[in-house]
């Protein structure tokens, strides 16, 4: 970026309240005029960027974090090694039950959070939406989620979760009901079992969703790079847009500055202390 042309006139701090100055700081201060011209063109050029940037931002700080969250049940699913638990241990199969409920809530409430619209600091004001809000993809994947399970219960829970102490809340996430998840562990260890650590049962069904959303191709990696490519064309208009604007700032300061000489000439010329003292004559006699 070309650095402004220096100013070649110097402004004096001493302008009488009427606007005048001395001849020798010129007609216009050239420095506040063009500062005044260049703020307003700054704030019209620069500012949708600059908000612009800031809703990228936030959209990728919240995919952020919600990757790290689907990281976060990631590992916590892996952590159940399935084929010791195809037995009959009833306190396995609850463990695995009880830990799974605990990842799967985990998750499903930090989507919920990031897609709702958040209190306004102001009363009386409308609500702030989040930067997930108006997206599609988490309530999209909070879908999937609950419909896997509910598939899953459908072939190892007679049906239904209820028969396994399970339910959905209305807010998708899963209450547990100890008692009847220690009856069914009773009654029917190898189909709790497989419920949850089975092949197609809601620990691996789940454990696939998440696989294919945080994929170096999946949806979630494919928004990412869209939203550090829309970035990165915001940042290039903002760097082109400050260089145009230094050259604004140049060429007004050029432009100003030859006004002033012209505007210093012109008053030169109707300055009679400036003329040329005319001869006296003498009066004839």
């Amino acid at each position: 970026m070309r650095e402004p042309l220096k100013q070649t006139l110097q402004v004096n701090p001493m302008a009488s309240s009427s606007g005048t100055t001395p001849s020798a700081a010129g007609p216009l201060d050239v420095s506040n005029l063009v500062s005044q011209i260049i703020a307003v063109e700054s704030k019209a050029r620069l500012a949708p960027l600059a908000s612009k940037a800031e809703e990228l931002n936030a959209l990728l700080s919240a995919y952020d974090a919600l990757r790290l969250a689907l990281v976060a049940c990631q590992q916590a699913l892996r952590q159940w090694n399935s084929a010791r638990f195809l037995g009959s241990d009833t306190a396995a199969v609850t463990r695995v039950a009880s830990g799974y409920v605990s990842a799967f809530n985990t998750l499903i409430k930090g989507m919920t959070e990031w897609s709702r619209p958040a209190p306004s600091p102001l009363h009386g004001k409308a609500s702030l939406l989040d930067p997930l809000a108006s997206d599609t993809m988490a309530q999209a994947l909070i879908a999937q989620l609950r419909a896997s399970v509910l598939a899953a219960a459908g072939r190892h829970a007679n049906g239904t979760l209820e028969s396994v102490g399970i339910r959905f809340h209305k807010d998708d996430t899963l209450a547990m009901d100890a008692i009847g998840l220690n009856q069914a562990a009773d009654d029917n260890p190898e189909g709790l079992a497989a419920l949850f650590c089975a092949q197609d049962g809601v620990v691996a069904c789940t454990q696939s969703l998440l696989d294919q959303m945080l994929h170096e191709d999946g949806l979630l990696a494919g928004k990412i790079r869209a939203l550090q490519t829309s970035l990165k064309r915001v940042a290039d208009q903002q760097a082109a847009t400050l260089e145009r604007l230094a050259n604004l700032r140049e060429s007004y300061t050029q432009q100003f500055n030859r006004l002033n000489i012209t505007l210093e000439k012109m008053q030169a010329s109707h300055d009679p202390a400036s003329q040329p003292l005319a001869r006296r004559r003498k009066p004839c006699p």
